[in-house]
């Protein structure tokens, strides 16, 4: 800060502390959940197990809550987390059931967050360093998850937006989006038959299509990226397979055997469009049934 490298005074981190990848908590605009705007990083997470972690090391977490702290006037959503391999993580799965298992280990974190930055600890002692303590909103009550969902769904529209260059970069560094240097299609099998396949390959190896090929162009939030499955005029009934190593396009088969259009050939270049999910065990508010469990489709009218 201020060109000087940052260390805890207050004391060593009392918990595995990160960030949720492909988050962003935007500072041009204001949560309605606190009334602050949000600090201009990635959502961080604090994973509550009881083993420290390798620095820089990618995990699987289970998100039971969160912190809204208040930081200088910005919003730093605190995601409360554990390790899925933690012997605790099954008994761990609210706030409430936290003070259960780790009794006091919550209110230590929330202390440890209003007060880092106001204390240093010198020879034993704290010492004020100047500054304020930081604060909460909900007057400092943990969020439990059906809260925070929705907030963490937004920081990752955040994220998309900021990648796709919608909103101000600020000063972060953006990967540039390019996808058709990287990708190339590898096709396998004879077409017409189950052996048929076509896979996504990026630097000689294999990737996801629904994973790897991102949503948005970096342009306009208007402009996405489609995966054609079926091209306009024919009639075989492909799709990206979810549950195929690397999501590979292949035909789709039922009791028949492989699946074509019986109504007439296809009228638009069918697709569907990468990093999405229409979730099977989640009622949409806008239709009143539950997703599909498939990408989002995409109708091409060209």
């Amino acid at each position: 800060k201020n060109g000087a490298v940052r260390i805890y005074k207050y004391g060593n981190a009392i918990i595995n502390y990160g960030s949720l990848p492909q988050t962003y908590e935007d500072p041009s605009t204001v949560q309605s959940e606190t009334g602050f705007v949000g600090d201009g990083d990635p959502v961080d997470v604090l994973d509550v197990g009881s083993t420290p972690c390798v620095m820089g090391s990618i995990y699987q977490v289970k998100i039971f809550g969160a912190l809204a702290l208040i930081d200088e006037g910005e919003t730093d959503w605190k995601a409360l987390a554990i390790n899925v391999n933690d012997p605790n993580a099954a008994s761990v799965s609210s706030p409430n059931s936290m003070n259960s298992v780790m009794p006091g280990k919550l209110d230590e974190i929330i202390e440890w967050f209003k007060a880092y930055k106001a204390y240093d600890l010198v020879n034993g002692n704290l010492v004020p360093t100047g500054d304020p303590n930081n604060t909460y909103a909900f007057n400092g009550v943990p969020q439990d998850w059906s809260m925070f969902h929705p907030v963490l769904e937004k920081s990752h529209i955040s994220w998309s937006k900021l990648v796709a260059k919608q909103t101000p970069s600020n000063d972060c560094w953006l990967t540039p989006i390019n996808i058709y240097d990287d990708i190339s299609l590898q096709y396998t099998g004879i077409l017409s038959t189950s052996d048929f396949k076509i896979y996504f390959n990026q630097k000689s190896t294999n990737v996801s299509s629904w994973f790897t090929v991102p949503m948005y162009n970096n342009s306009d939030n208007h402009i996405i990226y489609s995966i054609n499955e079926i091209p306009k005029g024919s009639s075989a009934k492909m799709e990206v397979f979810k549950k195929l190593e690397y999501n590979p396009i292949a035909q789709d088969t039922n009791d028949a055997g492989l699946r074509y259009y019986g109504y007439g050939p296809s009228i638009c270049n069918y697709g569907s469009v990468p990093m999405t999910w229409e979730d099977s065990a989640q009622i949409q508010a806008a239709t009143g049934s539950v997703g599909d469990g498939d990408p989002i489709d995409l109708m091409d009218l060209g």
